[in-house]
């Protein structure tokens, strides 16, 4: 005769543990439920927290590590995990306890550090997670995480060397990442090495990272180098990922005047206007293709739009006069060049030849 085999709580542990590392979140879940009606063990809870945690369930997975800590409340894992959850909940100030309880129970693991370094950068403690990277570098210095969030770290402080090795060494210990290619990009932009942050760009879309900011950055580095072709293909495909973004049209038109295809870019800077009508360089931008031909009431009316948003805009104040004196209008010229000449730096580079234009006008004027 046969006896039916009884099922333990530890065997239906080590199942829910099995099935979580399969990607089977809800039958891990059910497991570990059963297990702990058998017996409510610390592991029990905390690996039933791991499964909620997976399916994105960050509350009730707190809920179960705070039931596996008042078991066993000397469980790294534990309070790092936890420091997950409430990190992804948005508790950076929680996260940062339960990372450091984590660290006094075991501070060999390089994984919390890191952790606990994120959570102070959301926090804009970035010294603090300067310190914590390089302390998780001190454990393991080949661990990619603790580069390249200390060279994001660096970065914002402006340490563009340090933050660059980092970047380096993160992507000799792993070519494949994307992200780390177009934030080296970055980096060596800020360092004024465009080539090298086209290369880097180029990489990192090779490897999958085809997304705007990767495609605008490349064709800005690519304007600057006087590849016109290349940026303007570059804005082209950010226009197609995000067609509702101003900031494409401008820089596309920005190339295709510098191509002379002054119809086109006329068409983006309208395009651009349309998206957003109140940034001021757009409308001064535009006025200046229509000043370049000669279209004079059109120039005049965009150099005032710009104006109108931003008062103090004295390019706007000197192209307008410009403007109204080839059309004619003396006065409003005479008046434009004279605010220009009121609000612009003392160095400013056109002073003296709006100061003579002013006095040939009024000297014309006063006849």
């Amino acid at each position: 005769m046969s006896h039916a085999t009884c099922v333990t709580a530890e065997d239906l542990l080590k199942r829910g543990q099995a099935r979580h590392a399969k990607g089977e979140y809800d039958a891990a879940i059910a497991d570990f439920d059963q297990s702990i009606r058998l017996n409510p063990t610390a592991q029990a809870y905390a690996g039933r927290g791991f499964a909620r945690a997976a399916k994105n369930d960050f509350r009730n997975a707190i809920a179960d590590y705070d039931e596996a800590l008042r078991i066993n409340p000397y469980e790294a894992a534990t309070y790092y995990n936890r420091g997950n959850a409430k990190a992804a909940l948005g508790d950076m100030a929680g996260a940062i306890l339960d990372y450091g309880e984590a660290i006094l129970r075991n501070p060999m693991d390089a994984d919390s550090y890191v952790n606990r370094g994120n959570a102070k950068f959301s926090r804009g403690n970035v010294d603090g997670a300067l310190e914590d990277y390089t302390l998780a570098l001190g454990i393991n210095s080949r661990s990619v995480k603790a580069l390249v969030n200390r060279a994001n770290a660096r970065r914002r402080k402006n340490d563009l060397a340090g933050a660059r090795a980092d970047y380096d060494a993160a992507l000799e210990i792993d070519s494949n990442q994307s992200a780390s290619f177009f934030k080296r990009a970055l980096v060596r932009t800020d360092m004024g090495d465009l080539e090298g942050a086209i290369r880097d760009c180029d990489s990192a879309i090779r490897l999958g990272l085809k997304r705007g900011p990767v495609y605008f950055h490349r064709g800005c580095a690519r304007l600057s180098k006087g590849d016109i072709d290349g940026a303007i293909a570059d804005f082209t495909e950010v226009i197609k990922l995000y067609p509702t973004d101003p900031d494409a049209y401008i820089n596309r038109a920005i190339a295709r005047t510098e191509k002379g295809d002054s119809k086109a870019a006329l068409a983006d800077y309208e395009q651009a206007i349309t998206l957003n009508p109140r940034r001021a360089e757009t409308w001064y931008n535009r006025g200046l293709l229509y000043q370049k031909a000669s279209r004079w009431m059109q120039a005049i009316n965009d150099f005032g739009e710009a104006i109108r948003l931003k008062p103090d805009f004295v390019p706007a104040y000197y192209n307008r006069g410009l403007a109204k004196n080839r059309a004619g209008a003396a006065p409003g010229a005479m008046a434009d060049l004279a605010k220009a000449l009121e609000l612009a730096p003392h160095d400013w580079e056109h002073r003296t030849e709006v100061q003579e234009l002013l006095q040939g006008l009024r000297k014309k004027f006063a006849k």
